[in-house]
């Protein structure tokens, strides 16, 4: 069974994280760490990570705050797993999400990297959009190329790609989640699942701090 290491950066987002962080431990597929790394937060975001218990979550808690990229890289030095699952911190995850993007990935060798399709729902939870569409799935291959139709906080990839491509740029302010994923595609092969796998609150899909 293939090990997810799920990385996820928190900064100030006390209103919707132990929603996010239950998600992840609620996954059918177990065998998955979580490394939540709180970039300084000033609300009551340490004191919620703090508070779980499970083995399966690496906490740690940096003594200044560095933004979300280097708190990404960060992430990524403390993972132990052949995978890598991206999930931001006011984001959800269906509970089928791993299993259904590790079998995708397990019968597709070249494929290195997989999105999904997501809900974008209001502060109520109330779902008013499914991002992307199903003929922009169909098309992701060309859209992508002048459009971000890959969810962040649904990416799942292949640790092993880093040794050719690298990490998370340090030489952006935004837009990171679309810079990689061009970045693996110049090289590797990338795909979209048409299933709707996670929920990201109002219409932010690219989110910087």
């Amino acid at each position: 069974m293939k090990k997810i290491s799920v990385l996820m950066t928190v900064y100030n987002t006390e209103k919707y994280l132990n929603d996010a962080i239950k998600s992840v431990l609620k996954q059918t597929y177990k065998n998955f760490e979580l490394i939540i790394v709180d970039d300084k937060s000033t609300d009551n975001s340490r004191k919620i990570i703090r508070k779980y218990k499970s083995t399966k979550i690496k906490k740690f808690f940096l003594k200044k705050h560095i933004g979300r990229i280097k708190s990404l890289n960060y992430a990524l030095k403390k993972s132990g797993g052949e995978f890598i699952a991206i999930l931001d911190s006011d984001d959800i995850s269906y509970k089928d999400r791993f299993k259904t993007q590790i079998k995708f990935l397990l019968k597709r060798e070249k494929v290195m990297l997989v999105a999904s399709m997501i809900d974008l729902v209001n502060d109520n939870g109330i779902q008013f959009k499914v991002y992307p569409s199903k003929n922009e799935v169909k098309n992701f291959s060309n859209i992508i190329h002048y459009k971000n139709i890959f969810p962040f906080s649904t990416v799942l990839f292949r640790k092993k790609i880093l040794k050719k491509l690298g990490n998370f740029s340090n030489n952006l302010n935004y837009a990171i989640d679309y810079d990689f994923v061009l970045r693996v595609k110049k090289i590797y092969e990338i795909s979209l699942i048409p299933k709707i796998l996670g929920h990201i609150v109002q219409s932010i899909v690219l989110k910087v701090h």
